[in-house]
């Protein structure tokens, strides 16, 4: 008759334990980013007032399409964009406004 041998169970000392506690918790805490470069996202953006946003999706489209004039226009006007409403916001209160 055969004995089957009992397997030991590695006991985590109660550092390991901790450590591996903070990494369940920080990975549960960690929201996913998920970024859309489309124009179609960069026009929400710019709906919204995100020129900054807008500004690095166009980029992003750019770098993948180095030669794309569309994309260089609107790079182009969004720049104007966002020229135009530093001026507003300084022409009411000298400043920019938040």
């Amino acid at each position: 008759m055969r004995r089957k041998k009992k397997k030991k169970k590695k006991r985590l000392k109660k550092a390991e334990t901790r450590r591996l506690d903070e990494i369940h918790f920080q990975k549960q805490d960690e929201t996913p980013v998920v970024e859309i470069t489309t124009e179609s996202m960069a026009n929400v953006y710019i709906s919204q007032g995100l020129y900054d946003d807008a500004m690095k999706v166009y980029k992003a489209l750019l770098s993948k399409d180095p030669g794309n004039r569309l994309i260089l226009q609107k790079i182009d006007d969004l720049k104007l964009l966002i020229m135009l409403s530093m001026e507003k916001g300084r022409s009411r209160t000298g400043r920019l406004s938040d």
